[in-house]
């Protein structure tokens, strides 16, 4: 299945959850869900599902890097479904969300349950890196 019948089917079901999605310049799914930018990507395909939101938290200098991949590892541990990961450049702190599904329109079961992961994951990830600064 192409991208784009994949972005048919994930515009529709986000629109069917009361979301206002648009496609950005790089083709891919943009929408907003609690203050946040979240995207569906081109990484999806029929059997993979994809969901990103980019760069909830900035890594101001190299000496918080270290406290940045800490607190990311330790919520790793303790979230199910939900990814936080540092950008190569070690600057910027983002989330996916990553499954693997039977048929794309599965999606719709459980995407706002993987939205509330997501804020989870920021959650303890703000958690962590407050208790290794302080």
């Amino acid at each position: 299945m192409s991208w784009e019948d994949l972005r048919k089917i994930y515009l529709t079901i986000l629109i069917d959850n009361g979301f206002r999605p648009e496609i950005d310049s790089d083709g891919d799914i943009h929408f907003k869900y609690e203050g946040g930018n979240y995207f569906v990507t081109a990484n999806c395909d029929d059997t993979y599902f994809y969901l990103l939101y980019p760069g909830f938290w900035s890594v101001e200098s190299p000496d918080k890097q270290a406290a940045a991949l800490r607190a990311a590892n330790a919520t790793n541990l303790r979230m199910k479904t939900a990814k936080v990961i540092l950008g190569r450049d070690m600057k910027v702190v983002s989330v996916t969300l990553e499954c693997y599904v039977r048929q794309p329109s599965d999606v719709s079961s459980f995407l706002m349950r993987g939205l509330r992961s997501i804020q989870q994951a920021v959650d303890v990830f703000r958690e962590e890196m407050r208790d290794s600064l302080n």
